[in-house]
Protein backbone atom coordinates (compact mmCIF):
# COMPACT_ATOMS: atom_id res chain seq x y z
CA UNK A 1 0.00 0.00 0.00
CA UNK A 2 1.09 3.55 -0.63
CA UNK A 3 2.22 5.08 2.63
CA UNK A 4 1.67 8.52 1.14
CA UNK A 5 -2.08 8.03 1.44
CA UNK A 6 -1.85 8.28 5.23
CA UNK A 7 -1.78 11.62 7.01
CA UNK A 8 -0.52 12.07 10.51
CA UNK A 9 -3.30 13.13 12.92
CA UNK A 10 -2.31 15.85 15.28
CA UNK A 11 -3.07 15.15 18.98
CA UNK A 12 -3.52 17.50 21.90
CA UNK A 13 -0.44 18.91 23.53
CA UNK A 14 0.07 18.52 27.26
CA UNK A 15 -0.57 22.21 27.82
CA UNK A 16 -3.88 22.02 25.94
CA UNK A 17 -4.98 19.04 28.02
CA UNK A 18 -4.08 20.83 31.25
CA UNK A 19 -5.96 23.98 30.22
CA UNK A 20 -9.04 21.91 29.33
CA UNK A 21 -8.93 20.07 32.64
CA UNK A 22 -8.58 23.38 34.45
CA UNK A 23 -11.66 24.78 32.72
CA UNK A 24 -13.67 21.64 33.50
CA UNK A 25 -12.60 21.84 37.16
CA UNK A 26 -13.80 25.43 37.44
CA UNK A 27 -17.14 24.52 35.82
CA UNK A 28 -17.52 21.59 38.22
CA UNK A 29 -16.78 23.78 41.25
CA UNK A 30 -19.43 26.23 40.12
CA UNK A 31 -22.16 23.75 39.22
CA UNK A 32 -21.82 20.75 41.57
CA UNK A 33 -22.87 22.63 44.75
CA UNK A 34 -26.00 23.91 43.00
CA UNK A 35 -26.81 20.43 41.70
CA UNK A 36 -26.38 18.90 45.16
CA UNK A 37 -28.52 21.65 46.73
CA UNK A 38 -31.31 21.09 44.22
CA UNK A 39 -31.14 17.33 44.79
CA UNK A 40 -31.40 17.75 48.58
CA UNK A 41 -34.34 20.12 48.17
CA UNK A 42 -36.16 17.59 45.99
CA UNK A 43 -35.61 14.90 48.64
CA UNK A 44 -36.95 17.20 51.38
CA UNK A 45 -40.00 18.09 49.29
CA UNK A 46 -40.74 14.43 48.55
CA UNK A 47 -40.58 13.56 52.25
CA UNK A 48 -42.65 16.61 53.19
CA UNK A 49 -45.40 15.74 50.71
CA UNK A 50 -45.59 12.18 52.07
CA UNK A 51 -45.88 13.37 55.66
CA UNK A 52 -48.41 16.06 54.75
CA UNK A 53 -50.49 13.50 52.87
CA UNK A 54 -50.38 11.02 55.76
CA UNK A 55 -51.55 13.64 58.25
CA UNK A 56 -54.32 14.81 55.93
CA UNK A 57 -55.52 11.23 55.46
CA UNK A 58 -55.39 10.69 59.23
CA UNK A 59 -57.47 13.76 60.12
CA UNK A 60 -60.08 12.84 57.52
CA UNK A 61 -60.12 9.21 58.70
CA UNK A 62 -60.88 10.00 62.33
CA UNK A 63 -63.59 12.45 61.25
CA UNK A 64 -65.17 9.72 59.13
CA UNK A 65 -64.87 7.12 61.89
CA UNK A 66 -66.48 9.42 64.44
CA UNK A 67 -69.09 10.74 61.98
CA UNK A 68 -68.08 14.35 62.35
CA UNK A 69 -67.52 17.15 59.83
CA UNK A 70 -65.49 19.08 62.39
CA UNK A 71 -62.07 17.79 63.44
CA UNK A 72 -62.40 19.62 66.75
CA UNK A 73 -65.37 17.49 67.68
CA UNK A 74 -63.29 14.29 67.50
CA UNK A 75 -61.36 12.52 70.23
CA UNK A 76 -58.11 13.68 68.60
CA UNK A 77 -58.71 17.33 69.45
CA UNK A 78 -58.47 17.10 73.25
CA UNK A 79 -55.55 16.93 75.69
CA UNK A 80 -53.62 13.68 75.38
CA UNK A 81 -54.58 10.91 77.82
CA UNK A 82 -53.79 7.21 77.36
CA UNK A 83 -53.45 6.34 81.03
CA UNK A 84 -56.39 3.94 81.05
CA UNK A 85 -55.86 0.25 80.33
CA UNK A 86 -59.00 0.40 78.20
CA UNK A 87 -58.24 1.80 74.75
CA UNK A 88 -61.84 3.00 74.52
CA UNK A 89 -60.93 5.72 77.00
CA UNK A 90 -57.80 6.85 75.17
CA UNK A 91 -57.94 10.29 73.59
CA UNK A 92 -55.86 13.13 72.25
CA UNK A 93 -52.41 12.92 70.66
CA UNK A 94 -51.42 9.49 72.00
CA UNK A 95 -54.65 7.96 70.68
CA UNK A 96 -54.74 9.75 67.34
CA UNK A 97 -51.09 9.35 66.32
CA UNK A 98 -50.80 5.68 67.25
CA UNK A 99 -54.12 4.62 65.71
CA UNK A 100 -54.23 6.71 62.53
CA UNK A 101 -50.57 6.63 61.47
CA UNK A 102 -48.32 3.65 60.78
CA UNK A 103 -45.56 4.00 63.34
CA UNK A 104 -42.27 2.37 64.27
CA UNK A 105 -41.64 4.37 67.46
CA UNK A 106 -44.01 5.96 69.98
CA UNK A 107 -43.53 8.54 72.72
CA UNK A 108 -40.12 9.00 71.19
CA UNK A 109 -39.09 12.60 71.88
CA UNK A 110 -38.20 11.95 75.51
CA UNK A 111 -35.21 10.07 76.89
CA UNK A 112 -36.41 6.82 78.43
CA UNK A 113 -35.11 5.33 81.66
CA UNK A 114 -33.05 2.88 79.62
CA UNK A 115 -31.10 5.79 78.12
CA UNK A 116 -31.16 4.08 74.73
CA UNK A 117 -30.58 6.68 72.00
CA UNK A 118 -32.15 4.33 69.45
CA UNK A 119 -35.54 4.72 71.11
CA UNK A 120 -35.63 8.40 70.12
CA UNK A 121 -37.10 9.85 66.93
CA UNK A 122 -35.46 13.26 67.40
CA UNK A 123 -31.77 14.23 67.15
CA UNK A 124 -29.64 13.34 70.15
CA UNK A 125 -26.05 12.64 71.07
CA UNK A 126 -24.07 11.03 73.85
CA UNK A 127 -22.15 13.41 76.11
CA UNK A 128 -20.13 12.21 79.07
CA UNK A 129 -21.84 8.86 78.91
CA UNK A 130 -25.38 10.30 78.90
CA UNK A 131 -27.86 10.83 76.09
CA UNK A 132 -28.86 14.47 75.52
CA UNK A 133 -31.28 15.90 72.97
CA UNK A 134 -29.78 18.07 70.24
CA UNK A 135 -31.04 21.58 69.55
CA UNK A 136 -32.46 22.37 66.13
CA UNK A 137 -31.27 25.30 64.02
CA UNK A 138 -33.31 27.75 61.96
CA UNK A 139 -32.62 29.20 58.51
CA UNK A 140 -30.55 32.04 59.97
CA UNK A 141 -28.46 29.55 61.99
CA UNK A 142 -30.08 30.48 65.28
CA UNK A 143 -31.19 28.09 68.01
CA UNK A 144 -34.67 26.71 67.26
CA UNK A 145 -35.02 24.57 70.38
CA UNK A 146 -36.31 20.99 70.52
CA UNK A 147 -39.12 19.15 68.74
CA UNK A 148 -41.76 19.32 71.43
CA UNK A 149 -45.24 17.87 71.74
CA UNK A 150 -47.68 16.22 74.11
CA UNK A 151 -46.91 12.98 72.29
CA UNK A 152 -44.57 12.10 69.43
CA UNK A 153 -44.26 9.16 67.04
CA UNK A 154 -42.04 8.13 64.16
CA UNK A 155 -43.79 6.86 61.07
CA UNK A 156 -42.69 4.00 58.85
CA UNK A 157 -41.40 6.64 56.41
CA UNK A 158 -39.05 8.00 59.08
CA UNK A 159 -40.88 11.23 59.92
CA UNK A 160 -41.11 12.38 63.54
CA UNK A 161 -44.53 13.87 64.29
CA UNK A 162 -45.36 15.62 67.55
CA UNK A 163 -48.90 16.74 68.36
CA UNK A 164 -49.92 19.58 70.67
CA UNK A 165 -53.28 20.66 72.04
CA UNK A 166 -52.76 24.40 72.46
CA UNK A 167 -54.32 26.77 74.98
CA UNK A 168 -56.49 28.26 72.24
CA UNK A 169 -57.99 24.83 71.71
CA UNK A 170 -56.44 24.18 68.32
CA UNK A 171 -54.23 21.24 67.39
CA UNK A 172 -50.75 21.69 65.92
CA UNK A 173 -48.12 19.30 64.61
CA UNK A 174 -44.39 19.84 64.83
CA UNK A 175 -42.82 17.55 62.24
CA UNK A 176 -39.32 16.51 61.28
CA UNK A 177 -39.74 14.82 57.91
CA UNK A 178 -36.66 12.60 58.31
CA UNK A 179 -36.51 12.16 62.07
CA UNK A 180 -33.04 12.39 63.67
CA UNK A 181 -31.27 12.67 60.31
CA UNK A 182 -29.73 16.03 59.30
CA UNK A 183 -30.00 18.87 58.56
CA UNK A 184 -32.37 19.27 61.55
CA UNK A 185 -33.18 22.78 60.42
CA UNK A 186 -36.55 24.50 60.51
CA UNK A 187 -37.79 25.26 57.02
CA UNK A 188 -35.70 22.43 55.56
CA UNK A 189 -36.77 19.24 57.31
CA UNK A 190 -38.75 20.73 60.21
CA UNK A 191 -42.16 22.37 59.79
CA UNK A 192 -44.98 23.63 62.00
CA UNK A 193 -48.56 22.79 61.01
CA UNK A 194 -52.07 23.25 62.37
CA UNK A 195 -55.45 21.63 61.73
CA UNK A 196 -58.45 23.58 60.45
CA UNK A 197 -62.03 22.71 61.46
CA UNK A 198 -62.57 20.68 58.27
CA UNK A 199 -59.43 18.63 58.92
CA UNK A 200 -57.29 20.51 56.39
CA UNK A 201 -53.61 20.77 57.31
CA UNK A 202 -52.10 24.26 56.93
CA UNK A 203 -48.99 26.13 57.96
CA UNK A 204 -49.03 27.62 61.45
CA UNK A 205 -47.91 30.81 59.72
CA UNK A 206 -50.65 30.54 57.13
CA UNK A 207 -50.40 34.04 55.67
CA UNK A 208 -48.71 35.43 52.57
CA UNK A 209 -46.65 37.71 54.81
CA UNK A 210 -45.30 34.73 56.77
CA UNK A 211 -44.59 32.84 53.55
CA UNK A 212 -42.67 35.78 52.11
CA UNK A 213 -40.63 35.95 55.33
CA UNK A 214 -39.90 32.24 55.56
CA UNK A 215 -36.41 33.02 56.88
CA UNK A 216 -37.84 34.29 60.18
CA UNK A 217 -36.30 32.76 63.32
CA UNK A 218 -39.11 30.18 63.68
CA UNK A 219 -39.35 29.55 59.91
CA UNK A 220 -43.14 29.72 60.08
CA UNK A 221 -44.73 30.17 56.69
CA UNK A 222 -42.27 27.88 54.90
CA UNK A 223 -44.86 25.19 54.17
CA UNK A 224 -47.25 27.77 52.71
CA UNK A 225 -44.43 29.18 50.57
CA UNK A 226 -43.51 25.72 49.29
CA UNK A 227 -47.12 24.91 48.45
CA UNK A 228 -47.66 28.30 46.79
CA UNK A 229 -44.63 27.57 44.62
CA UNK A 230 -46.02 24.25 43.41
CA UNK A 231 -44.17 22.19 46.04
CA UNK A 232 -40.79 23.76 45.33
CA UNK A 233 -38.25 25.01 47.87
CA UNK A 234 -36.99 28.31 46.46
CA UNK A 235 -35.13 29.56 49.50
Amino acid sequence: MNAGHYKMKKGFTLSEVLVTLGILSVIALLTIPAVLKNYKHRVYISQLKKTYSQLTDATQAIMNDEHSTNFYETSAAVPSDCSSDDIKHHKGACYFLTNYLKTIKVNCNVIKQSGDINELCVPAEVKNGSVVLTQYKNLVNGNAGLLNGEYCVQTINGAAICQNHNNGGFVTFNIDINGPLPPNETGRDVFFLKVENDGTIVDVGDTDAAAANCGNPESRGCLRRIMNNGWKMDY
